[in-house]
């Protein structure tokens, strides 16, 4: 492959903790500003935060085996019989929002651990609102912590 002509640096973003960022975790796309609004993929879940309607929303996804899309290569690419390519497109299903609005800074990360993240979102400046969500790889369900935000579940 051809070395790339510049230099692509992520500086981190969206984030409270201090120190060097893992690159192998499945939430590094939310530690950077490019990747604020892509999904994250702790298993069995896909998590994607969207905060277009101005109300926080942890939108969750849990695609079936249906929806999978699995590719497989042929004698000129990687051979027959073997996979080329897996997609499991975001299917939302639910989402964990509030009825109240939220700051425009998105999810933040508030700490990071060897399995897992706790990312919150915040009430608009002046407001002690906040969302807490802990997020594990193999986390049997999704949950949030509210403090003065009203729950709704969208």
């Amino acid at each position: 492959f051809p070395l790339p002509q510049g230099t692509r640096h992520l500086p981190p973003f969206g984030t409270e903790v201090d120190g060097a960022k893992a690159t192998n975790k499945f939430w590094a796309n939310w530690v950077v500003e490019e990747g604020r609004e892509l999904s994250i993929h702790p298993m069995p879940y896909v998590l994607r935060y969207d905060a277009s309607t101005g109300a926080p929303n942890m939108r969750v996804s849990r695609a079936s085996n249906e929806a999978r899309v699995v590719q497989y290569g042929d004698a000129e690419t990687n051979g027959a019989e073997k996979i080329r390519y897996y997609f499991s497109p975001f299917v939302n299903e639910f989402g964990l929002s509030a009825v109240e609005s939220a700051s425009q800074e998105g999810q933040i990360i508030v700490k990071e651990g060897l399995f897992g993240i706790h990312a919150e979102v915040r009430g608009p400046s002046g407001t002690q609102r906040k969302i807490l969500f802990p997020i594990y790889s193999g986390m049997s369900y999704v949950s949030g912590f509210y403090t003065g935000f009203t729950p709704k579940i969208s």
